[in-house]
């Protein structure tokens, strides 16, 4: 790996930076699970709303969400294992 990319890796997986970004996501993803909310309950009450189009674009960026917190969480797990212990979960005793 070159120097560029090592300066780059250790950066990206900086844990302080990393737990922002987890915040910053499931913050998103909360307005994003009350805002289906509301749509629903609009819904409900026979309001005109946006096509299931929209509703299937925001279900989208939701699953993404999903995704971008769940490989966060990967990252600082990895980055919080100690060296000894094999990644592959085969422990030796």
């Amino acid at each position: 790996m070159t120097p560029e990319e090592h300066r780059w890796r250790s950066s990206a997986e900086n844990p302080e930076k990393l737990q922002r970004s987890l915040r910053g996501m499931r913050l998103l993803l909360g307005l994003e699970g009350a805002f289906v909310a509301a749509w629903v309950i609009a819904a409900c009450f026979g309001h005109k709303l946006a096509g299931a189009g929209s509703m299937i674009v925001i279900i989208g960026c939701g699953i993404c969400l999903l995704l971008g917190i769940r490989n966060t969480k990967r990252l600082l797990a990895r980055h919080n294992t100690p060296e000894e212990t094999p990644r592959n979960g085969n422990e030796t005793k």
